[in-house]
This record gives C-alpha cells, structure tokens and sequence, in this order.
C-alpha cells in the first residue's frame, strides 16, 4: 500500500514538473519576435584607437544585444552567420556593391544586412592649472556609424550614427587630490551607450 501511495505521489511530481516545462516552452514560443530578419556583419575600426578589429567584432556583438531586447528586428546568431559566411567563402570586406549585399542576403536567408563602423572610440584630456590647484578632464567617447541594407534590392535603407559619452575629473589642491587613469570599463560603457542610441533610432525607423 505505500509503495503504491509513494509511486502514485512521485508520478504526480513528474507530471508537474514536466507540465511547467513545456508551459514554460510555449511561453516562450509565444514571446517570439515575427519582425524582419538580420544579419549583422562585423564592424569595421577607423577610429585608430584601442581595440583594433576586435573593437569592431565588440561593437557588432552589443548592438546585436541593444537590437534584439529594444526593437522588432530579429538578429541572426553570431557564431551561425560566422560559419555560414566561412562555409560559403564570404566576407564582410567585400559588400562594396548592391549586387553582393543581394548576393550574400540570399546566401543567409535574411531581409536586411547591417554594416557599421567605430569611427571614434578612446579618450581625451583637457586640463589647467592655477597656483596650488590643477585638474584635468577625461572624457571617454564612442561613435558609431551604421547602415542597413535591404538584402533583396541592396539598397541602404538607413544610415545614422550614434555616440556614448562620460566625463571623469581629476583635482588637485596642493598636491592633494586625484581621479582615474585610463579606466577600460568605462570605455566600453559608452560604446553600449552608443549601440543603444542606435537601437532606438533603428526603431522609430521602423515603425
């Protein structure tokens, strides 16, 4: 009699616990976006700073994120479009022409590629002194400049650019006093800074 008490209240458990599952999996399903299909390709790096390509693959990845949790646009998976442009001998330097952006947009299977550049990224000093006082202000800056093509006509569809900005002073009083040397983290906060004001005007584009 207990074990069949106990094996009934386990399969009751299982039950349960399978039910949340797949509700939690519909949910889901459900919150899916149906909005149009992106491919975004690695940023170029003009702005002759910090990070060289690897500041351009940064600042493709956070706008991929700003996109997908700010707009109705659907981005394709970074690591999937990598090894579907290495599968099919693709790449980003050569979308010169409306013809390769048709080209490459077929070979995804998407509706728009995005292409972009950090034209600016890094920091600068302005500073003065007067007697017993100095200080200088740092100021972290990111700009990015981005086009989205329509991936069946290869027409540029939107063209904006977007910056991050952050002030950090530095004060001394007597030799007294201090601020922060080049601080990365706040470098890249502005760079999403950036991505996410570029994710709003791609937004109010598309509605």
């Amino acid at each position: 009699m207990r074990r069949n008490v106990l094996f009934i209240l386990m399969l009751a458990c299982a039950i349960s616990v399978c039910s949340v599952a797949v509700m939690g999996a519909k949910d889901f399903k459900k919150a899916s976006k149906e909005g149009p299909l992106a491919a975004i390709m690695d940023f170029d790096n003009t702005s002759g700073g910090w990070g060289g390509w690897r500041l351009g693959h940064a600042a493709s990845d956070v706008l991929a994120t700003e996109l997908v949790k700010n707009t109705s646009l659907r981005c394709m998976e970074r690591d999937k479009l990598g090894a579907i442009m290495k599968e099919k001998n693709l790449s980003a330097s050569g979308l010169t022409t409306p013809d390769t952006y048709v080209k490459m947009g077929g070979m995804l299977g998407v509706d728009y590629i995005i292409t972009g550049t950090v034209s600016s990224f890094g920091e600068r000093q302005v500073g003065g002194r007067i007697p017993k006082v100095s200080g200088k202000l740092r100021t972290y800056k990111a700009v990015i400049d981005v086009r989205i093509v329509d991936a069946e006509t290869g027409e540029i569809v939107f063209a904006d650019s977007a910056e991050g900005t952050k002030a950090s002073p530095t004060l001394f009083v007597k030799g007294y006093g201090g601020g922060e040397d080049f601080n990365e983290q706040a470098a890249q906060k502005v760079l999403r800074v950036a991505c996410q004001e570029m994710a709003k005007k791609i937004e109010a584009a598309l509605e």
